[in-house]
């Protein structure tokens, strides 16, 4: 009785159709590769050797297998089906047309995918992460609004259909072609299907070694744009999706510790606080402020304000002609201003959250500890030492459940754009809530109220945010942008303008504010501080040899004369958010404890070999800069242009100090915070 071929024509053509497509998905990846390359370069490639470049496209391609093995995976166990239960002819013209269509549709949805991913690219300067998702978890109606207004929607749709149709085109072509593979003895057809299965499966895994193909085989040198070239969008996006899904807070510290390369929280402890710790106790990590007695007697109201996408690199461009500041401006030489400094990430929530609690784990406001009153809050904090604390936001208060964290948090007074709109006469709406003028407007009214106790107000402002409104009365000063300037826009002209305008009206809001308190009589008793939520980063492209300038944001101090314990601080040292509230708390709290999650910045000797970090994966300080999301990656100063960098060949001694702290640092908090988290829920 003869054996039944394997090979049977409906088998062996669609294997063809499934190779057919494979070679079609991973031509227009590849494309997609190339347009990356030619759009973003720019910079990038100084001192970037040719090898790099085709080592990102070789890791791209493996990428782009994994991708394209994935998404034809159905399409090989449909074929597998049909050849166990249907009749030849048949399956052969249905499964024919299942891969004209379905391929279609597949690719034109990768592609869809990775042109996000460009624009995505273009605003983030990242591939799809977990900042993403904001546009569920933030104000979806006011990002879509943003989307609408900044980016050709309707012609992208177009450009979709259009790509779809030659898509169907090509696949049906695809599906119109076969060749009948040869008779065959059958244990030599099972082989090669035996072969064929491997080398799929193989595609599947996108690796030989002991584990699959991940996120961290793109990082194949030094420079973030080439290791950035090697990922496609579909790849990024589902890593953002387990990213997001790994991002529910959890209290497992030894988890947390192994991330940051240590075993036992004592011996974190030990690296940051570098003092002898015998065992672990998260109290160690608290510290206090100096008796004063003029804090007691008189302690200053304290304000300070969130600012949307406050670009430190803004600053440098500001001048006469093209005005970035408004009234910001005349204030400045009223105030400390430190320049090298960074946020504590790149999102706002996550920003937010580590200035009000000191928490790495973030968002706590969208996770089951939402409820949890935190030791480390800087609100309980300054309640506890008799200050009325106030937060408000000129966006709508229920944006990442604000309304209810602050209360938890120890604010006593939380209002967002649905309160100013009553309270502020001449409130306009836009789509994030209100303009910042009106929050800044309540927070005066607030500041006013007098019953003997201080204030301690958070503000949060949103209006430099796109789609970038601007209210009806608002006139921007001059912004006449130079031909050099222009060039290096990455964005259309009218897009950046409103970017900057945005910027200015911001920054003049914040000016007229610092400029009200110091002019009425608040101004003997009040300290104002303010820093971004994170950097910019729409309009312009910021190479590896600019990291200081691609995140860095200002941190801008007003304190009145009385209050002044440090004369003529360091303005050059590095710090982070981290750094705020212990700053704050020394020059307007006597005798009070805080998590020390950073230092006393106006301390110059204190401050002087203090480190930056952001996102709790890069650092900086004065020896240079370590990226250590996966294998760190060593930066140095560069000499021969100031504040600049060069990628250092090996991590010098300084640089490794500076790892060590940042990690001692992060696992530290990590731990105080989910002790802190165990003992709620226990609670």
């Amino acid at each position: 009785m003869p054996v039944p071929r394997i090979y049977r024509r409906d088998f062996s053509s669609g294997l063809q159709w499934i190779l057919g497509l494979f070679i079609l998905q991973i031509s227009f990846l590849t494309v997609v590769r190339i347009a990356f390359l030619l759009i973003f370069q720019g910079e990038h490639l100084k001192n970037v050797h040719l090898l790099d470049i085709l080592e990102a496209f070789v890791t791209g391609f493996r990428f782009d297998a994994m991708v394209s093995g994935y998404i034809l995976l159905p399409a090989f166990l449909l074929l597998i089906f049909l050849r166990i239960i249907s009749n030849e002819e048949r399956s052969k013209l249905f499964f024919a047309k299942f891969c004209s269509i379905y391929g279609a549709s597949v690719i034109t949805l990768l592609l869809f995918v990775c042109m996000i991913d460009l624009y995505y690219y273009a605003y983030f300067q990242n591939h799809f992460n977990i900042l993403f998702f904001g546009i569920i978890d933030d104000d979806t109606k006011a990002v879509l609004s943003g989307i609408w207004n900044d980016y050709p929607v309707l012609r992208i749709i177009a450009a979709m259909l259009l790509l779809y149709w030659l898509i169907f085109k090509m696949t049906g072509r695809i599906v119109s072609k076969e060749k009948v593979i040869p008779s065959m003895k059958w244990f030599y057809e099972a082989g090669s299907l035996m072969l064929i299965l491997g080398l799929f499966l193989l595609t599947l895994r996108g690796s030989t070694g002991l584990f699959p193909l991940h996120y961290e085989n793109s990082i194949i040198s030094g420079n973030t744009f080439v290791n950035n070239l090697a990922i496609n969008g579909v790849f990024a996006l589902k890593n953002a999706v387990t990213e997001k899904t790994r991002q529910s807070i959890d209290d497992n510290i030894a988890q947390s510790l192994n991330k940051y390369q240590y075993h036992d929280p004592a011996e974190a402890l030990r690296d940051y606080l570098q003092i002898k710790v015998d065992r672990a106790d998260p109290q160690r990590l608290v510290t206090r402020t100096d008796e004063d007695s003029l804090l007691k007697a008189d302690p200053p109201n304290v304000v300070f304000i969130q600012m949307e996408s406050f670009s430190n690199y803004y600053l440098d461009l500001h001048n006469d002609t093209f005005n970035l500041l408004g009234r910001l401006e005349t204030q400045l030489p009223h105030c400390v201003v430190f320049r090298n400094f960074l946020s504590a990430t790149s999102g706002t929530i996550h920003s937010l959250e580590a200035l009000l609690t000191g928490s790495p784990l973030t968002p706590l406001s969208q996770s089951i500890y939402m409820d949890c009153p935190l030791q480390s809050s800087v609100a309980a904090r300054y309640a506890s030492c008799g200050y009325h604390t106030s937060f408000i936001t000129s966006g709508a208060l229920g944006w990442r459940n604000m309304d209810k964290f602050t209360h938890h948090q120890g604010f006593e007074l939380a209002e967002g754009s649905e309160v100013l709109l009553k309270k502020i006469p001449g409130t306009e709406r836009c789509d994030w809530g209100v303009f910042d003028e009106s929050m800044f407007a309540r927070a005066l009214e607030v500041l006013r109220t007098k019953d003997g106790k201080p204030h301690f107000v958070y503000l949060l402002t949103t209006t430099n945010h796109p789609p970038f409104q601007l209210p009806s009365h608002y006139k921007p000063l001059p912004l006449k942008v130079s031909p050099t300037l222009r060039q290096r826009f990455k964005v259309e002209y009218g897009m950046a303008i409103d970017n900057f305008a945005n910027y200015q009206y911001a920054s003049d809001c914040l000016g007229a504010f610092i400029e009200a308190i110091r002019n009425s009589e608040m101004g003997a008793n009040t300290i104002v501080a303010a820093s971004g939520d994170h950097n910019t980063l729409q309009v312009f492209n910021f190479e590896d040899t600019r990291l200081l300038a691609k995140h860095s944001v200002p941190f801008i101090i007003y304190i009145p004369d009385k209050y002044k314990k440090y004369n003529n601080p360091d303005i050059n040292v590095f710090g982070s958010h981290k750094d705020v509230f212990p700053t704050l708390m020394s020059v307007s709290l006597s005798s009070a404890n805080y998590l020390k999650t950073g230092v006393n910045l106006l301390d110059s000797k204190q401050a002087a070999d203090n480190f930056a970090i952001i996102n709790y994966s890069l650092c900086m300080n004065r020896h240079g800069v370590v990226r250590f999301e996966h294998q760190p990656v060593f930066y140095e100063w560069s000499k021969q242009s100031a504040g600049m960098n060069i990628m250092s060949n090996q991590g010098v001694e300084p640089l490794q100090d500076l790892l060590a702290k940042a990690r001692a640092y992060c696992a530290s908090m990590c731990y105080f915070i989910q002790s802190d988290l165990k003992r709620c829920k226990k609670g």
